[in-house]
């Protein structure tokens, strides 16, 4: 009886001399992946300081802040104008001759459309 297995020993060898090849060369290549990761961690916690840095800069000088943007208060105060201006206005539709309801009306919309051209103006895209 032969041995069916005993002429490929020789391929199994080379296959294993390729793989062990192949895991060294793969190896080599994780090794460069954790130094190149390490090198981009470090990057980014030196970006993320700058950053840092640089909104406490601008919050110091004064520069675009987002959190203290005023348009979002400006707008809330505008809503709550109309809002007051119209039941100001049906408060003059029911005391006509009230001279006092209609002067404080008028002068409660003209203030309210001034506010409302200033908000368009913050808020304008150049």
């Amino acid at each position: 009886m032969t041995y069916s297995g005993l002429f490929d020993e020789g391929k199994k060898d080379e296959q294993i001399a390729k793989l062990k090849k192949e895991i060294k060369n793969l190896k080599e290549i994780e090794k460069q992946h954790k130094k190149i990761n390490g090198e981009l961690h470090q990057e980014n916690e030196k970006l993320k300081k700058d950053n840092q840095i640089l909104k406490e800069g601008n919050d110091i000088l004064g520069i675009y802040n987002p959190a203290a943007d005023p348009a979002p208060a400006i707008k809330a105060l505008l809503e709550r104008q109309i809002r007051q201006g119209k039941a100001m206005v049906g408060i003059c539709k029911m005391h006509r001759k009230n001279k006092l309801y209609k002067g404080a009306a008028e002068n409660w919309l003209k203030n309210t459309s001034l506010l409302e051209v200033i908000y368009r103006k913050l808020t304008r895209k150049n």
